[in-house]
């Protein structure tokens, strides 16, 4: 018997998530706005991707979200977050 009621959980980058939606509806809201590529955006506020780049340099995209919340990198993508292991449960 399947039960009726699904609970999922996601760790996400709160810096990240609070600079987009504390002024904007949604995060394609935000890209539309400020021209950046919505997927690339969710991948970072998911931690799927790092935000750093195989020079251990923060990405070109990054320091373009830095740049547009005026928030540095180190702040807006808090390093611990990105070595998490795992990023979702389910119950």
């Amino acid at each position: 018997m399947r039960s009726e009621i699904r609970i999922e959980a996601r760790v996400r980058n709160n810096v990240l998530w609070h600079a987009i939606f504390d002024t904007n509806d949604s995060v394609a809201d935000f890209c539309r706005k400020h021209n950046f590529y919505q997927g690339i955006v969710g991948e970072l506020l998911n931690l799927k991707i790092s935000p750093l780049n195989k020079k251990c340099e923060f990405r070109d995209i990054c320091k373009r979200l830095s740049d547009a919340f005026g928030i540095s990198c180190e702040e807006l993508f808090p390093l611990h977050l990105y070595s998490l292991e795992r990023t979702q449960a389910v119950i």
